[in-house]
C-alpha cells in the first residue's frame, strides 16, 4: 500500500460523538486559526419518556416524540386534558414546536387551543411554571412555534388545554442550549503522525492547548512534509475525545500519472 505523502491541513471540528482517552503527552508548540463559532440548538425530546391524561384508542404519548408527524398523541374528552414529557436530565432549555394533527376535519385542528405550556425541573405543580400560552385556535397541519422568555434550565415539559377538551399532536420538539463545556473538552492535544501506528514510528506534528469551544475549526501545520500513512489525535490526561470531522490534506503524488 502506498504511504501517504501528509504536509498541508489537519481540520477538526468539534461536536458531540463520543470517544474515551487517558494519555500522555509530548512538547507544545501549535498553528491555530481564526474559528467559527454560532449558537448552537439539540432536539432533546425525541424518543424520551413521556405521559399523557388519558389515552384514546391506540394513540399513546410516545407518538408525540416518535419524529413521524403521521402519528399523533390523543387524549379524551376530558378537563384539563394534558401530555408531559420527562428530558431525562436538566436542559436549558430555548425553543419548544408543537404540530398539530395532520388528519381530520376544521374541528379536529380547531381542538388545539387554551393551550397552556409549561417547563419545571420537576413535575409537581410547584415546579412547574408558564413558558408560553397559546390562544388558537390552530388548524390541521400548523407548526407553532414557542420561545420561553429566558433560558429555562428544567427536564419536564407539559402540555395543557384549560377547560373541557381533547388534546391530540402529531409532534412535539424541545430545543435546548448546547453545553459550552462539551467544546472544551478539546484541550491539550497531541497530533502525531507516523508511518506505522506504533509509538516508536509515531512523533508529533502539532500541539493544541485549547481549550476550544463549540463549532471550532482548528487549522495545524506540520513543519515538514511528513511521509506517513497513520494520523493520530490524543488528549494528555483523562478526558473525553469527540470531534465532528479530521481531514488529512496531502501532496498530490506526480507518479500517479505515470504509465507503467
Amino acid at each position: 500500500m502506498l504511504s501517504l505523502m501528509w504536509q498541508k491541513f489537519l481540520m477538526v471540528t468539534t461536536r458531540v460523538v463520543q470517544y474515551y482517552a487517558n494519555v500522555t503527552g509530548y512538547l507544545n508548540y501549535f498553528f491555530l486559526f481564526p474559528n467559527i463559532k454560532a449558537i448552537q440548538l439539540k432536539e432533546v425530546a425525541y424518543g424520551k419518556l413521556s405521559s399523557q391524561s388519558s389515552v384514546y384508542g391506540s394513540d399513546k404519548s410516545h407518538n408525540a416524540v416518535d419524529g413521524d408527524l403521521n402519528t399523533y398523541m390523543h387524549t379524551e374528552q376530558e378537563l384539563s386534558p394534558y401530555w408531559m414529557v420527562d428530558l431525562g436530565q436538566i436542559y436549558q432549555i430555548k425553543r419548544i414546536e408543537i404540530f398539530n394533527r395532520r388528519q381530520g376535519t376544521i374541528l379536529t385542528g380547531q381542538r388545539l387551543h387554551d393551550l397552556d405550556i409549561t417547563v419545571g425541573r420537576s413535575h409537581t405543580i410547584e415546579e412547574m411554571h408558564l413558558c408560553a400560552y397559546y390562544a388558537g385556535p390552530a388548524q390541521l397541519g400548523d407548526h407553532l412555534v414557542f420561545e420561553c422568555q429566558h433560558a429555562e434550565k428544567v427536564r419536564f415539559v407539559k402540555l395543557m388545554i384549560r377547560g373541557i377538551e381533547i388534546l391530540h399532536v402529531a409532534e412535539v420538539n424541545v430545543y435546548a442550549l448546547e453545553d459550552s463545556r462539551f467544546g472544551q473538552r478539546l484541550h491539550d492535544l497531541d497530533i502525531t503522525v507516523g508511518r506505522s501506528h506504533t509509538i516508536e514510528e509515531m512523533h508529533l506534528c502539532a500541539y493544541y492547548a485549547g481549550p476550544a469551544q463549540l463549532g471550532d475549526h482548528l487549522v495545524f501545520e506540520c513543519q515538514h512534509a511528513e511521509k506517513v500513512r497513520f494520523v493520530k489525535l490524543m488528549i494528555r490526561g483523562i478526558e473525553i475525545l469527540h470531534v465532528a470531522e479530521v481531514n488529512v490534506y496531502a501532496l498530490e503524488d506526480s507518479r500517479f500519472g505515470e504509465i507503467v
